[in-house]
């Protein structure tokens, strides 16, 4: 059973998230239901709000909805502008996140972030801490699959099944959205260690989540070649505007790169442009 530490201190800390109701609800409910940690709001407009007020002032958690859903955002030109005027609101309200943890909640949900996005926010939000060639945004990307309402799912042992992210969200909004306590988190980060355990036959840890990341990735990479040494193909397979590239071993290297875990691409036959970009 994990224990949860109701005493720790936990510094500043910065969630950005992609949704205004049920990701920042599950932060709300985690660090100011069970934890009782002081939590503050920055919406869209960039007023802060201030949530819940302690007299503990070395574990703060910082709430920011960024402007639009997509994890194109964070590959935007103008994301160092907007981080600007957050930080900036919050120095006025005697809050500087210039050098803390920064944590990017964002949904796989592949109808509105591609693959090619996706790999690349990934690789540019890589750690909590460190930001990359001097630039002022930084932080790690924490991808939901498909979508945060499996956190939910999880945490109360649902066994239901669904075809689409948006079929998630109704059964959730309808059975779960109130019932986030302390012995339901503490089975989701279990089922999540499990599940990585599993999946990637190591013994996973989730005390730093930045390595997390590392292992996780490095255990990936060595079950991807593992998985096609033992493939081999009869004939060259290529990406075809024309789609013309079809076959049951296009279907097979489908499946393959499905059973990673890393993709979700549909078994057409077909080599589209989703499958060229898997395999690249």
């Amino acid at each position: 059973m994990i224990k949860l530490h109701m005493d720790k201190r936990i510094g500043t800390v910065v969630y950005v998230v992609e949704g205004k109701k049920t990701e920042p609800k599950i932060i709300r409910d985690i660090f100011i239901k069970i934890l009782g940690y002081q939590v503050y709001q920055v919406n869209n407009k960039r007023d802060v709000e201030t949530l819940k007020k302690t007299n503990d002032k070395y574990s703060k958690v910082i709430i920011i909805t960024i402007n639009k859903p997509q994890v194109s955002t964070l590959l935007d030109n103008n994301i160092n502008d907007f981080y600007n005027s957050i930080f900036n609101v919050l120095l006025e309200n005697k809050i500087d996140i210039s050098s803390v943890p920064i944590f990017y909640i964002f949904d796989r949900d592949r109808l509105s972030n591609s693959l090619s996005q996706m790999k690349q926010a990934m690789l540019m939000y890589d750690n909590s801490r460190d930001s990359k060639d001097f630039e002022l945004v930084h932080g790690l990307l924490l991808v939901s699959y498909p979508s945060i309402e499996s956190f939910y799912l999880n945490s109360n042992n649902s066994f239901e099944e669904f075809s689409t992210p948006k079929e998630i969200k109704k059964y959730v909004n309808m059975n779960y959205l109130k019932s986030l306590s302390s012995e339901s988190l503490s089975k989701c980060v279990k089922c999540l260690i499990d599940a990585l355990s599993l999946k990637l036959n190591l013994t996973i840890s989730i005390d730093d989540l930045d390595n997390l990341e590392r292992e996780f990735a490095n255990a990936k990479i060595k079950q991807l070649q593992n998985t096609f040494k033992k493939y081999s193909l009869s004939r060259n397979l290529y990406y075809s505007s024309s789609r013309t590239m079809t076959g049951n071993d296009v279907a097979e290297i489908q499946e393959l790169l499905n059973q990673t875990g890393l993709f979700d691409i549909p078994v057409t036959g077909t080599f589209d442009g989703i499958t060229d970009e898997a395999v690249k």
